[in-house]
């Protein structure tokens, strides 16, 4: 009998050490110290996704300041760090390719911003009111979700890739925002992208941009908007004084935007008086001959961008 339990006891604690082990092992790919959390792995990812389930992971991630992604992680998951509200720094390395929805959401210290190489897409809500104020994706990137980094108050600079090819909704609300440089492979500007972006003045649409979406300036700041090539789809882009508060000039580097109804093929370009009396579409000299039949409204032609007037 007595034997029988000595070899229970053994198997128990052989047991025990082996989830001991195990858990040990699990952990050793994540580890959170002095406000820094380093996770290592995938195996550690899952770890911390885990442990970040229960209580007591809530509460440590309120104690995170440092965020270290290391080189055999590849994708982050959703939720994985949102309303950590002392997170302020994330480096991650280039295998991850994948940054899931809300994944830094409502992370509102977090001002720095490791981009990694093999980053392809990004989910919606990713960043979404978090306190970057500067946006500059890698050049893998050909994804960005609905709302990816909406609202975030501080944002001041954006910079998209030639292999994103649309996006919508995922600036909107960013009132500092000043400055926007779109890639080339953008075809089309999609809904609502930079509405309520009060800050932003001026934007250019690349040459390839031929559609854009429903109001992607809604009550913006832009007072000068460049179309760069010829537009050929445009969705519900009834400019009104309330809607668009702050436009003054239309220019146009080729030719001219379609005109239409909404419902007619998608097309539909008008003004309300209000809006054509204050603000004014410029063209090219040297695409006289496309804005020969135009009469949607007053078009001015100049030589160059040079001969455009200051704006208001």
């Amino acid at each position: 009998m007595k034997k029988m339990l000595r070899c229970s006891l053994l198997i128990v604690l052989i047991a025990g050490c082996m989830y001991i082990a195990v858990g040990c092992d699990f952990r050793a790919q994540w580890e959170l110290a002095d406000g820094t959390l380093n996770i290592a792995s995938e195996a550690g990812m899952t770890a911390w996704m885990k442990y970040r389930a229960t209580q007591a992971g809530e509460a440590a991630c309120g104690t995170v300041h440092t965020v270290i992604i290391g080189d055999g992680v590849a994708a982050i998951p959703p939720e994985a760090f949102a309303a950590c509200c002392n997170l302020e720094s994330v480096t991650m390395a280039d295998s991850v390719a994948e940054i899931g929805e809300r994944a830094f959401y409502q992370d509102g210290a977090l001002v720095s911003v490791t981009w990694p190489d093999g980053l392809r897409r990004i989910g919606e809500s990713a960043f979404q009111e978090t306190g970057l104020e500067e946006v500059v994706l890698p050049e893998a990137v050909e994804e960005v979700g609905l709302w990816a980094f909406d609202g975030m108050a501080r944002l001041k600079y954006v910079a998209l890739r030639d292999r994103l090819t649309s996006v919508e909704y995922a600036f909107s609300r960013c009132p500092a925002l000043q400055s926007v440089s779109l890639g080339d492979g953008l075809t089309r500007l999609g809904d609502y992208e930079f509405s309520d972006c009060t800050g932003l003045k001026e934007l250019y649409l690349p040459e390839n941009v031929v559609a854009l979406g429903e109001h992607p300036l809604l009550e913006s700041g832009v007072k000068r908007l460049i179309v760069g090539g010829s537009l050929q789809s445009i969705d519900r882009l009834v400019i009104t004084r309330a809607n668009y508060p702050s436009l003054q000039q239309l220019v146009f580097l080729q030719g001219p935007p379609p005109v239409g109804t909404d419902g007619s093929g998608g097309f539909c370009w008008a003004m309300d008086e209000a809006a054509a009396e204050e603000i004014t579409v410029f063209y090219l000299e040297s695409q006289a001959p496309l804005w020969a039949e135009w009469s949607a409204c007053p078009a001015v032609r100049i030589e160059s961008m040079e001969d455009l007037p200051p704006l208001k």
